[in-house]
């Protein structure tokens, strides 16, 4: 997912027996005030699974939300009028997607990992990565919510050019 879609999770968006997670809004950022939009494009709006273990910590974040608002004065959905998953205090403060990037690129560094590594550069290595090792590029392409022409255009491009237009063909005729 990107940063805005993951911080603009609502409650009602994530189904942990079923471990899916429903991508339908993002949040953006206009002149340092947050809003909702709709995902980057029409296939942005997809249902992705989730694997246990992180039905599993979702499940306990959940729990200590409703520890949260059962201790709290009063509870308030955020600003924007939803459940969300993801914020900083029971009052309903936005997880602003910048600060979430900017966290993640600070923790990276201060771990002594590799310079220029972002949230979202790891969303392109693991599309790569699943394309590399021939997983169905229609499966790859609707986690990402892309097109299947756009994920080729994007992260395919590291594969050779005769396993590029197999792979295409494959895609085209129905095999995957």
């Amino acid at each position: 997912m990107r940063c805005g879609e993951l911080v603009g999770l609502a409650m009602c968006d994530v189904d942990l027996d079923a471990k899916t997670v429903e991508v339908v809004r993002s949040l953006g950022l206009d002149g340092g005030e947050v809003f909702i939009k709709s995902p980057k494009s029409e296939a942005g709006i997809r249902l992705v699974g989730i694997d246990q273990k992180t039905a599993c910590l979702l499940r306990t974040h959940q729990a200590r939300l409703a520890e949260d608002r059962s201790k709290a004065d009063h509870y308030v959905n955020s600003p924007l009028g939803l459940d969300l998953m993801f914020r900083r205090s029971p009052n309903g403060d936005l997880v602003r997607p910048d600060l979430v990037s900017r966290s993640f690129t600070s923790e990276w560094l201060h771990a002594g990992l590799r310079v220029g590594v972002t949230l979202h550069s790891l969303r392109h290595s693991m599309a790569s990565m699943l394309v590399a090792d021939g997983f169905p590029l229609t499966e790859v392409a609707a986690r990402l919510g892309h097109s299947v022409e756009v994920l080729m255009r994007t992260y395919a491009r590291d594969l050779d050019p005769q396993d590029r237009e197999e792979r295409m063909v494959e895609t085209i005729s129905g095999r995957f």
